[in-house]
């Protein structure tokens, strides 16, 4: 009996014979990082958006070969050390050339330029969903080596170790935003805070999280940004499926709420399409009268 419940449960993994990628892939032909790096800048020109930290009074010329290599050694988590082992540009011209161009400013300048030439491209508007652009945000757990300031510890994730998370914004599988933030802090609370500081021309019009970035606060904070925030089991339209909006009245679907800020759930009596007015809110809901209480 214990060996039909192993087998009954046991994971089937592929063998080496069975292929995992359509073979369509097989044919195309392999290239490298810088050379992928080179081809996206002729395209956008994302180079140029990494300036030198002293503007016109720098002597120091950007070069895209020594960039490129930094970049390559940061987003391998290679380093400029091993970098210049490897390379034919010292580990000195690698870390002066870090310092100057690369910050937190101009990778942020040179990400939109990237996120704006592939939202040109035709392809983009294939993924959304109903003809609505849809993005979601999750984080990604990363263990770190150095103890940094937003570095914590999660058992969960990391043991006894410390590490960080990535929060990052996509939308149509474009990463269009993203924070580093300790893994003890709540996903939740930097929701409207990514969406809000997107500064990529792919303005999403529909946003899911999963439960660790829902709370009763971001769906009106997200009436400014003119996003509906909902989690990814429960996604709805741009305004009109808040049940605190000001245009409630006259949306598009029909929705109840059984409690106070309560997510509004889809009622099946309806047919016309509006929003019934009657819904459990703190911001809508009427004072109920206090009972008199009896003179002891």
């Amino acid at each position: 009996m214990r060996e039909k419940l192993t087998l009954l449960h046991s994971v089937r993994y592929p063998h080496e014979s069975e292929w995992l990628n359509h073979p369509f892939f097989d044919r195309l032909k392999q290239l490298g990082i810088s050379s992928i790096l080179h081809f996206v800048n002729r395209q956008c020109q994302f180079m140029n958006a990494f300036e030198h930290v002293l503007g016109r009074y720098a002597k120091q010329e950007a070069d895209n070969h020594i960039l490129t290599a930094c970049l390559t050694a940061w987003a391998t988590n290679m380093g400029l050390g091993r970098m210049g082992e490897i390379s034919d540009i010292s580990f000195h011209t690698l870390v002066s050339a870090s310092d100057n161009f690369i910050r937190p400013e101009t990778l942020r300048e040179a990400n939109d330029r990237i996120s704006n030439a592939i939202a040109k491209l035709p392809i983009f508007r294939h993924s959304d969903l109903g003809d609505a652009l849809h993005s979601s945000s999750d984080g990604q757990k990363f263990e770190t080596s150095i103890h940094t300031l937003n570095a914590r510890h999660s058992p969960k994730y990391f043991g006894l170790k410390k590490g960080v998370v990535s929060y990052t914004l996509v939308a149509n599988n474009i990463p269009i935003n993203a924070y580093i933030i300790g893994a003890n802090e709540h996903e939740s609370h930097y929701v409207f805070d990514i969406l809000f500081n997107n500064t990529t021309d792919i303005q999403p019009e529909i946003h899911s999280t999963d439960t660790h970035g829902a709370n009763e606060v971001n769906s009106p904070c997200c009436i400014c940004s003119d996003t509906s925030s909902r989690p990814a089991t429960r996604i709805c339209t741009i305004k009109s499926a808040l049940p605190w909006s000001a245009s409630n009245t006259q949306a598009n679907t029909v929705m109840q709420s059984s409690g106070p800020c309560e997510r509004p759930r889809r009622s099946s009596s309806s047919a016309n399409g509006t929003i019934s007015s009657a819904l459990s809110c703190p911001w809508h809901s009427k004072p109920q009268p206090r009972a008199p209480s009896s003179a002891s």
